[in-house]
């Protein structure tokens, strides 16, 4: 076994690895030396070598620190309501009684809002004595009564033409919901000179 291990030893050829340097053996027994490339050695020379033409040191890029603009926005000027009067109509509205929802009086947890009764047997549904109004469609005001605001009949604007066209006696105008800063401004100026009033001013409007 000894002898094996001796053959084997015999056979493969020499190698030292001593700080990145290689050493072989060739046949004729003369000796290779490799080195390793080493990157960061090379580098190095490479700063020394623009070091000694250009005569100054080569520093490495910085980064230039990102500057930041804050956007100051314009506030657009707020053209204050002139007329916010009550009109004449009267509204006289039927008498209803308060509806509330089944069980509210047993459950605690329940909340004073309408929910229709669902079951079958209830006495709710089948409408028993002393058990509860249900909503029905007798208990509706007028149709004539339909629409109106503090004492004028509501109109939805929503540019110049539309409230150019608004009877200031009998009606008031809505301004609607999508309409933008600017136009909204048009439309105050016009209704302040036809002497419209509008019933869903803005903050600062009034």
């Amino acid at each position: 076994m000894a002898e094996k291990s001796e053959k084997k030893k015999a056979k493969e050829p020499a190698k030292k690895r001593d700080g990145g340097v290689k050493v072989k053996k060739t046949k004729s027994g003369e000796k290779i030396v490799k080195e390793k490339k080493d990157k960061v050695a090379e580098d190095v020379k490479h700063a020394e070598k623009k070091e000694e033409v250009s005569g100054k040191p080569v520093e490495e890029p910085k980064e230039k620190p990102e500057k930041k603009v804050e956007k100051v926005r314009k506030e657009k000027p707020i053209v204050k309501i002139q007329y916010s009067a009550v009109g004449q109509l009267k509204v006289s509205r039927k008498k209803k009684p308060r509806f509330r929802r089944d069980e509210l009086y047993k459950c605690k947890k329940l909340k004073d809002v309408w929910r229709s009764p669902r079951g079958l047997d209830g006495k709710k549904k089948e409408e028993k004595r002393g058990k509860g109004a249900l909503p029905k469609i007798g208990y509706k005001n007028p149709a004539g009564f339909y629409g109106i605001v503090k004492g004028f009949k509501s109109v939805i604007v929503s540019n110049l033409k539309e409230i150019e066209a608004v009877n200031p006696t009998e009606r008031a105008a809505i301004i609607s919901a999508s309409v933008g800063r600017k136009k909204r401004n048009a439309i105050i100026e016009e209704a302040n000179k036809r002497k419209i009033t509008i019933l869903n001013p803005r903050k600062g409007e009034v």
